[in-house]
C-alpha cells in the first residue's frame, strides 16, 4: 500500500503564527504542555488513549488503528463539524495545523478526513515532540536582554502578593 501524501509543516513554521493549532492529543497530554494558544481538540480521551496504547502492545498497530476506530467512531462526525467550525472563523490566510504527539497517526488521519468534509489542514512534522525540542534548544541559547529572576515557593508563600505589589511600582 503506497503511503498517502498529507499536507505538512514544520514546527518552526507553527510558531510563526500563521496557523491555529488544533491539539488531537488526550487532555492529560495537553495539560502536560502545549503550544501556546492552541486549542485543544482531543482525539481519544485518556481512557480511549490507553485501550488503543494497551493494544498496539499486546496485538500491533493494525489491532491498534481498528481500536482506535471503534472507540473514535460514535463521536467523529461532531468532531469534525467543530473543526470545521474553527477553520470557517479564522481570518483569511490562516489554515488549520493539527499537532499530535510525533506528528503521526492522529495528526495525519484528522488532516485526512477533514480534507474529505472539504476542510485544508496541515499536520505538523514531528507534532508537539518537534515544538518542545525547538523551544528547549531556543532557551540554552537564549541570552536575556535584562536580568531574569525564578519566583517560587510553597502554596500560600505569597509569591501572587510579591507580583501584585511589584506591579503597583511599575516597569
Amino acid at each position: 500500500m503506497s503511503e498517502l501524501r498529507v499536507p505538512a509543516v514544520e514546527a518552526t513554521e507553527v510558531m510563526e503564527g500563521r496557523f491555529q493549532v488544533i491539539d488531537v492529543r488526550s487532555p492529560s497530554e495537553f495539560a502536560e504542555g502545549h503550544v501556546p494558544g492552541a486549542l485543544s481538540r482531543p482525539l481519544l480521551d485518556d481512557a480511549q488513549r490507553a485501550v488503543v496504547g494497551t493494544t498496539y502492545r499486546e496485538k500491533g498497530a493494525a489491532k491498534a488503528r481498528l481500536a482506535a476506530l471503534e472507540q473514535v467512531a460514535p463521536s467523529l462526525c461532531p468532531f469534525l463539524l467543530e473543526l470545521a467550525e474553527v477553520a470557517r472563523s479564522m481570518s483569511r490566510g490562516r489554515r488549520l495545523a493539527i499537532m499530535c504527539w510525533r506528528g503521526g497517526e492522529r495528526s495525519r488521519n484528522v488532516v485526512l478526513l477533514l480534507a474529505l468534509i472539504g476542510v485544508h489542514a496541515v499536520r505538523v512534522t514531528g507534532g508537539y515532540r518537534a515544538y518542545r525540542a525547538l523551544v528547549v534548544e531556543g532557551l540554552s541559547t537564549w541570552r536575556p536582554t535584562m536580568p531574569v529572576i525564578t519566583l517560587y515557593g510553597h502554596t500560600g508563600a505569597g509569591k501572587s502578593a510579591l507580583l501584585r505589589a511589584l506591579a503597583t511600582i511599575g516597569p
